[in-house]
């Protein structure tokens, strides 16, 4: 874990490694709160010496005050939990997440206990307290701890570009840390933990320029800086909300029955290049344009099916041209129609098509069951100027 130094003396600020200690605090909160329904003769005994572990106590005010505090969204739901063993009203994602995790441990900790008693609490806290090592690197700057993120990620540590690009952002936001740490909680609230890095490379390719995953960490570092980071920001943010609801379509979002029943028929295809695109075309016609926006959406869905579900043809190629389409979109070197007229050369010849049509096997069970509707077997058209 990488830590530095905190504004309070009494305090330090992690760096790195926040989830695995929550998650480490979410398991003895859990074990305490199991214990309390036990008739176990140690139990509270042990529900005291897990609660020091837990939070410190004012000795004149007796406020308890937990050891571990998470970022401003989660800190009081994660609190009550920690101290109170209570689960409060969830307001966001993580929320769900910190509960779901905290109820498994709970379950899994009762199964063992109701067969193993005494002698699996003994063995949990034996582990915990004296063979559980964690290495603690302590830097004098939020500088120096992303030159030890990098030299983790060179070195091949479980590090994702994700991280590596959080620590940068925060790093170079200077007075604007506090708008960019809640920046970055909606993007993840929006797209989810483990999609981050597919957002962010997804977006990059969408607006700037075609990169590898392995290369992306580096672009950004090359062209955010800190004139420029508190606008990256807000944009990534942005999009985020719409990457969200191009994978998990809502009515509260979209408000378009059409709209949502065509994203709920793209998804069930699970080709995630086509996000590229359509987030350079939601950002340029589906305020001012909407029916461009959904007929281009229909046009997607076509030539998506045809080229990857039924032909299975080269997903890099794919994603190469909607990378290329996309950020022509968006600087303005590209109408609605030349994306229609790349897409109809591009696409696999009728021949072709009905040949591995009929060829095919489909083994994706949601697609199996998915009525043929008219949007997939179209043509790929769009009225000329």
């Amino acid at each position: 874990m990488v830590f530095t130094e905190h504004e309070d003396k009494n305090k330090m600020k992690i760096l790195d490694g926040q989830q695995r200690l929550a998650t480490l605090l979410l398991f003895l909160a859990a074990l305490r709160d199991t214990l309390k329904q036990s008739t176990i003769e140690k139990a509270p005994e042990w529900i005291e010496e897990i609660n020091k572990i837990l939070y410190t106590r004012n000795i004149i005010t007796l406020n308890k005050n937990p050891k571990l505090e998470l970022n401003r969204e989660d800190r009081v739901f994660f609190e009550k939990i920690i101290i109170h063993g209570v689960v409060a009203n969830m307001k966001y994602s993580s929320h769900k997440l910190i509960k779901e995790a905290y109820e498994f441990l709970k379950d899994k900790i009762n199964e063992r206990l109701k067969n193993d008693g005494e002698m699996f609490v003994k063995g949990l806290l034996e582990v915990v307290m004296n063979k559980l090592l964690m290495i603690k690197i302590l830097v004098d700057s939020d500088i120096n701890a992303n030159i030890i993120f990098e030299t983790l990620n060179d070195r091949g540590l479980d590090l994702s570009v994700a991280d590596l690009v959080k620590n940068y952002l925060f790093m170079i936001s200077e007075e604007y840390l506090e708008i960019a740490i809640t920046n970055w909680k909606e993007i993840i609230d929006q797209v989810g933990d483990h999609n981050v890095t597919r957002f962010l490379r997804h977006f990059w390719i969408s607006s700037y320029e075609l990169v590898r995953k392995e290369e992306l960490y580096k672009k950004i570092k090359d062209n955010v800086n800190k004139k420029n980071v508190k606008e990256f920001l807000e944009q990534l943010c942005n999009e985020a909300i719409v990457y969200s609801n191009l994978n998990n379509p809502t009515h509260e979002f979209w408000g378009d029955i059409e709209i949502e029943s065509l994203l709920e028929e793209l998804n069930t295809l699970r080709v995630q290049q086509v996000f590229v695109l359509l987030l350079a075309i939601f950002q340029k016609f589906y305020k001012k344009e909407k029916n461009i926006f959904k007929r281009l959406l229909q046009n997607l869905i076509n030539f998506t099916f045809r080229w990857g579900t039924i032909c299975g043809l080269n997903p890099n190629d794919m994603e190469r041209i909607y990378s290329d389409l996309a950020i022509k979109l968006r600087k303005n070197q590209i109408e609605p129609f030349d994306i229609i007229e790349t897409l109809r050369k591009l696409s696999p010849p009728k021949e072709d098509f009905i040949r591995s049509f009929k060829e095919k096997t489909i083994r994706n069970n949601k697609l199996a069951k998915q009525p043929k509707t008219p949007t997939i077997f179209q043509s790929i058209t769009f009225p000329k100027k």
